[in-house]
């Protein structure tokens, strides 16, 4: 929801959670879409423009930062794209990593292509944003998963030097965001101690997105937004230090320990569950756990936005996401009449 600095507004943000899987709404192929910035904008504005979206935008994705230092990735018309060779396969091929040209490696010209387009369509209708992986994830996407969790521990000078150079690239792509006047948000599942032990993430992952984080705070004077997929609890606090203004928390994590934990440092949001109700779910079973997130988190002291737990599945019935959206804007009309979401839950 946009709004000046003197409005007060009449309701929490909604977040819609699509970007590349709205494909699926739209009968357009994912491998035409992620090449062609075109259909980036088309997409965005017919999510803003269907659904209503507190917010639209773009994204490199997991993999395009690693795809632009040379990693191969598969595109399929109706599949998720995924990094098929990693281009790091043997420590030794270290020598082989060059930072990225935003404007010429990989797709990430397309995506800027994209946010200009974007601009030029919905720039002052809604909040505008791009979004970057955690260099922890794209040194995944680098290395190949096996790969980088044995060289955590078996080459940990090496790997320094290759979270040191990601964290750079990233800050370059970050540069191009705040030219064209978006908000810089981060994902980084990779970084979650579901995939990490909590003392890897300590020493391999905090100090470089720390580093992303507060570069882009620094050049934008605002703070970026972070969601992480899966366990997360661990490093919570840790998150809040590093400077990141929203936090975006799976649903696997419960609300309201989140807001408990880190809710006076940092603005909470989420965590609807985006299989199980959003896309899988009734009408009724959607109801309950819209209601079920705000009576958790609308009282956080740093703000609450409801959101999905993560990205909105491919596939996802349209009626379901406009049922999600419809109902949550509904409910989070303010002041929130939390004795009517007791008895309605």
């Amino acid at each position: 929801m946009t709004e000046t600095k003197d409005m007060k507004p009449e309701r929490l943000n909604v977040s819609v959670s699509l970007g590349e899987t709205a494909c699926s709404l739209y009968d357009i192929d994912l491998d035409k879409y992620y090449h062609d910035p075109k259909l980036i904008c088309e997409v965005e504005k017919n999510t803003y423009e269907d659904f209503g979206a507190d917010g639209v935008g773009t994204t490199i994705g997991l993999h395009g930062m690693a795809e632009a230092f040379g990693s191969i990735v598969r595109y399929q018309p109706k599949q998720l794209r995924y990094t098929q060779t990693p281009l790091l396969t043997r420590i030794e091929e270290l020598s082989k990593l060059r930072v990225p040209d935003p404007e010429k490696d990989g797709l990430l010209p397309v995506v800027l292509e994209a946010l200009d387009r974007i601009n030029t369509e919905l720039k002052g209708k809604t909040a505008i944003a791009c979004s970057v992986a955690g260099p922890i994830t794209v040194a995944l996407n680098l290395c190949g998963a096996e790969n980088i969790l044995k060289w955590l521990r078996k080459f940990p000078k090496e790997v320094h030097e290759i979270m040191a150079i990601i964290t750079e690239a990233n800050n370059l792509f970050i540069d191009e965001i705040h030219k064209r006047g978006a908000s810089i948000g981060f994902a980084d599942p990779v970084a979650s101690v579901t995939v990490i032990s909590y003392q890897q993430f300590k020493d391999y992952a905090l100090s470089y997105l720390a580093e992303n984080v507060r570069y882009a705070e620094k050049i934008s004077g605002e703070s970026p937004s972070l969601h992480i997929c899966g366990k997360s609890k661990q490093i919570w606090d840790d998150l809040a230090d590093c400077g990141i203004g929203a936090f975006s928390v799976d649903n696997c994590e419960d609300l309201q320990d989140l807001k408990e934990a880190v809710g006076e440092r940092i603005h909470i949001v989420g965590n609807v569950p985006p299989v199980e109700v959003i896309m899988k779910g009734t009408k009724e079973a959607i109801d309950r756990s819209i209601k079920d997130c705000i009576l958790k988190g609308y009282d956080s002291p740093k703000g609450y936005s409801i959101a999905a737990g993560c990205q909105i599945p491919y596939g996802t019935p349209r009626e379901n996401i406009a049922y999600y959206v419809e109902r949550s804007k509904e409910l989070v009309k303010l002041p929130i009449d939390v004795e009517r979401l007791r008895s309605d839950n």
